[in-house]
């Protein structure tokens, strides 16, 4: 029965991963951090065959790669100290993807995985990310994850300034309608909008401490998010998504 369970909740793991983007994953436990090593047992099925597999010829040590990730001030993988595997590494994506250009993306490291993500303008976060497997310490496969096979041609199809200006528009009084509508119960009153445009968040109630606003494209559905994330002084936060397109 327990093993049942395991590979039950590996694989809710696996699609909530691809489903929103590769979201990593950080075990509380010792009991998740379980689930988390029968995930590689799953990494060759079917649901993974949905997206482009990059082939490493050899096994790359990344052991230095990922303590310069850990020592990043920031998360640019334009900033990251370079070491052979990580120049490997750089040039095997950039064989699959001649626009691959390191200003674009942001990279982090968990557990045995090291996310590398693209952002549109370095504002608009993507499910456009190459994910590096890694075993003992040796990357094993490069895989471009959430943007499914099928949707790949998307990639090139949108049209990145026509995002912007959807982002540009979505201010004063349209952004703040868009969010009370959704979320007007983690505010003191409607008063939400700086002059700058970002949310006040001396204006969150008391149960609310912080707030993080972030903008999110999905390459397979095209549609283009607001998402504004809180913090709560116990338990999660609040998370206010508001479609743009």
């Amino acid at each position: 029965m327990n093993k049942i369970k395991i590979i039950l909740l590996s694989l809710m793991a696996i699609v909530t991963i691809l489903a929103f983007g590769i979201k990593e994953f950080v075990p509380k436990n010792e009991e998740e951090l379980n689930y988390h090593r029968e995930l590689k047992a799953y990494k060759e099925s079917t649901i993974f065959k949905d997206y482009v597999n990059l082939e490493i010829l050899d096994e790359i040590d990344a052991s230095t790669f990922t303590k310069n990730i850990l020592y990043l001030k920031g998360d640019s993988l334009k900033d990251l100290k370079k070491d052979d595997a990580s120049i490997d590494i750089i040039n095997i994506i950039k064989d699959y993807d001649p626009t691959f250009n390191e200003g674009d993306y942001k990279i982090s490291y968990n557990v045995d995985t090291i996310f590398i993500k693209y952002y549109i303008n370095n504002l608009i976060e993507t499910n456009k990310v190459y994910l590096v497997q890694l075993e003992n310490d040796k990357a094993t496969k490069i895989t471009l994850g959430g943007v499914k096979k099928k949707k790949l041609d998307n990639i090139k199809e949108v049209n990145n300034k026509e995002l912007m200006e959807i982002i540009s528009s979505f201010k004063g009084e349209k952004k703040k309608s868009a969010i009370l509508k959704k979320g007007e119960y983690i505010f003191k009153s409607k008063d939400i909008l700086n002059d700058d445009n970002t949310i006040k968040k001396e204006n969150l109630v008391a149960s609310q401490i912080d707030c993080q606003e972030k903008y999110y494209f999905d390459y397979n559905s095209k549609e283009l998010f607001y998402h504004l994330k809180t913090t709560a002084r116990f338990g999660e936060g609040e998370v206010i998504e508001v479609k743009l397109n």
